[in-house]
């Protein structure tokens, strides 16, 4: 129960979480505290959802808890997660102590099994669907802009001269006061287009270039080489660190020119071992 370091980590983003502590905890309420860069705590429950948590599931989880406490040091646990099939809650670790409460009072108490649904939804931070579920998942961010250039998403009244009409919701707007069959359309009628376009992403590749990883290394910048040239043709930037021996270094910044990174990629040397919370931690603070 006990996370195996001391050092803490920025956490990887909760989907990543979630899909590691899934994999890994029983789904008959299983718990567990996992050290991914700092301690978090995961417990599950056999249900579809999180949010479908039964009085039996808060009785059965009040014990676990209350039976781990010796085990679990709320203070040095970054988040908890709540996990059902497809969803989860992500807790303050603060709730613990609140769960634990909760389940002393709950004792002979009709209604006690409800207070930790309460709980956990007071902290909850979100409720969300997987990654592969998530029908957002992988898209890249959109923005507004300015002009004519864009996606045509809504329209909208405009604030000063409009520069962009939205042809119809204009004709819409004038046919309200239609009279006699006539049209006129007055300043009060136009409409303009709102346009919605995609931004540059911005990449982070950090790659393991230790000993162990020598072997494989033709076939990781073949695939680190495809990656970069997919990244030129939607116009991302894409930043590579390299991680090995105890450290991890920014072998190149946010660039978007392929030829500099296919440069930098082949002169990464392999060796040692593998500090990969450094790197993961490296490429997060790009």
């Amino acid at each position: 129960m006990e996370p195996s370091g001391r050092d803490s980590a920025p956490l990887p983003p909760a989907e990543e979480l979630v899909s590691v502590l899934r994999r890994n905890l029983n789904r008959n309420y299983g718990c567990k505290v996992f050290f991914m860069g700092s301690p978090v705590l995961g417990i599950r429950i056999p249900r579809e959802r999180a949010g479908m948590m039964t009085p039996e599931d808060a009785t059965r989880i009040k014990l676990i808890l209350e039976r781990c406490k010796s085990h679990i040091r709320k203070g040095e646990i970054a988040t908890a997660f709540l996990l059902g099939d497809e969803t989860f809650l992500e807790m303050d670790p603060t709730a613990l102590e609140d769960l634990a409460v909760s389940g002393r009072r709950g004792e002979g108490e009709g209604n006690g099994s409800y207070n930790l649904a309460e709980i956990l939804t007071d902290f909850a931070r979100s409720e969300t669907r997987t990654a592969l579920k998530s029908p957002t998942s992988g898209r890249r961010a959109e923005v507004l802009a300015q002009g004519k250039r864009g996606r045509y998403v809504r329209a909208r009244m405009p604030k000063g001269k409009a520069s962009d009409v939205a042809l119809a919701p204009t004709l819409r707007a004038a046919l309200v006061h239609c009279d006699n069959g006539s049209l006129v359309i007055i300043a009060e009628d136009l409409r303009e287009k709102v346009r919605r376009r995609r931004v540059a992403t911005l990449i982070g590749i950090v790659l393991d270039s230790s000993f162990s990883m020598e072997e494989s290394a033709k076939a990781t910048k073949k695939v680190v080489i495809e990656l970069l040239k997919d990244a030129y043709q939607r116009r991302d930037r894409v930043a590579l660190v390299s991680c090995s021996g105890r450290w991890a270094n920014v072998v190149l910044p946010f660039t978007s020119a392929v030829v500099t990174a296919k440069r930098h990629l082949e002169k990464i040397e392999y060796g040692g071992t593998t500090p990969l919370a450094h790197g993961l931690a490296t490429g997060l603070s790009l």
